[in-house]
């Protein structure tokens, strides 16, 4: 497997999905999809997606562009029309397709996995793809937590 993760950082130059998988600890219901920035909104318009490991199917797809709203180093597609539901114990991939110059950034937060919600998933290693849209099923093996997640993120709802 190709090693994406490099002296503490996540080489987003790459071409393909990049991502992780996880597991909730418990059911989350999820309002929208983001994709680091670092200090500003990525250069053109990707694509974050959300993949039930399992069987490798799309649950949502967010376009994040140019004109996303950023928060805490991370740039967000609009809130889902609606909101989707993670089941406890159930594995899922979040991904965003990456390329050179689409001005994708590592966030620049300290928080853990899924921006602060370690309390609320587990965190089960970095994938790739070699290709845009395609399942990212490689894995890599030097992958950390806040490598990974300082790359793409979710937001939940809460109280709803």
């Amino acid at each position: 497997a190709e090693q994406l993760s490099i002296e503490g950082r996540v080489r987003i130059l790459h071409h393909g999905e990049l991502g992780f998988k996880f597991r909730p600890t418990m059911d989350l219901r999820v309002g929208a999809l983001g994709c680091g920035a670092g200090k500003g909104q990525p250069k053109s318009l990707t694509w974050v997606t959300m993949w039930e490991a399992e069987t490798q199917q799309v649950l949502a797809i967010s376009p994040v562009g140019p004109e996303a709203a950023l928060h805490e180093g991370f740039a967000y597609g609009k809130v889902l029309e609606r909101p989707l539901d993670l089941k406890t114990g159930i594995a899922y991939v979040l991904s965003v397709q990456t390329s050179p110059g689409l001005g994708l950034a590592p966030a620049n937060y300290s928080g853990t996995l899924l921006t602060g919600l370690s309390e609320m998933a587990v965190f089960l290693g970095g994938v790739f793809s070699r290709s845009p849209w395609l399942y990212p099923s490689e894995i890599d093996e030097h992958a950390w937590e806040e490598a990974y997640a300082s790359v793409v993120t979710f937001t939940p709802v809460f109280g709803v």
